[in-house]
């Protein structure tokens, strides 16, 4: 994620954050998260979530 100097990241970002990170320390592995967010993804695609015009859709 990029830094954005004089921004702060949305709360959604953040909350994604924690919740990686919290997933991290119980052990859950990068490969396991990579394939539950692409799975995630597809479902909200398939939801037609992204019609919203948001850059971070997946993550609001």
């Amino acid at each position: 994620m990029p830094a954005f100097e004089g921004d702060t990241y949305s709360d959604a970002c953040l909350e994604f954050f924690r919740m990686v990170v919290y997933l991290r320390i119980f052990g859950v592995g990068e490969e396991s998260l990579r394939d539950l967010w692409i799975l995630e993804k597809k479902l909200l695609t398939l939801l037609h979530v992204d019609s919203a015009g948001s850059q971070t859709w997946f993550l609001e």
